[in-house]
């Protein structure tokens, strides 16, 4: 999901590069068209609660959708966002987009500057692209969860030479 930006693989295209096919067959006649999901756009969304039923059957079909909820908070302060059961999508927090989360890690969960995040109600916003195929639950958290990561030698990581004189 990322961009080569350094070697000679610097040209990275990204997207449709070349003739789409379903079956191994050339489709003509087709257009894309972008889905705009700026603050403005996102708030004219139309929300419906849904039953219990409902909501599982829409996040098992594996389709696309846009989640709302709110909650409260009493303090403000940096936290971090958990997406649990989710798979992979966009999320926002009182209209700023937080960025993308995706099941297949490495990162578990995002951060969530305290500034974005106001005393009392805060909406948050979650673009699901193929449904949850377990309970989908968030949660705020006090840690990062970077996933699985390596152990670093701290003297690697001392670019200062310091003079023994």
């Amino acid at each position: 999901m990322g961009r080569i930006n350094y070697g000679p693989l610097i040209r990275d295209p990204k997207g449709i590069l070349d003739g789409v096919r379903i079956d191994n067959q050339l489709q003509y006649n087709w257009m894309i068209r972008t889905l705009p999901l700026e603050p403005g756009t996102l708030a004219s969304l139309e929300y419906k609660e849904q039953t219990v039923e409902k909501q599982e059957a829409a996040a098992l079909s594996g389709l696309p959708g846009f989640y709302r909820g709110c909650f409260e908070a009493e303090e403000i302060g940096d936290t971090f966002l958990r997406f649990d059961g989710w798979n992979k999508g966009v999320a926002w927090i009182n209209g700023f987009n937080l960025g993308r989360y995706w099941n297949a890690g490495p990162q578990r969960a995002l951060y969530i500057p305290g500034p974005l995040l106001r005393k009392g109600r805060n909406e948050l916003i979650l673009f699901e692209l193929h449904g949850c195929l377990e309970t989908c639950e968030i949660e705020l958290v006090n840690c990062p969860d970077l996933g699985r990561t390596s152990a670093v030698d701290d003297a690697v990581l001392n670019f200062v030479q310091e003079d023994n004189l």
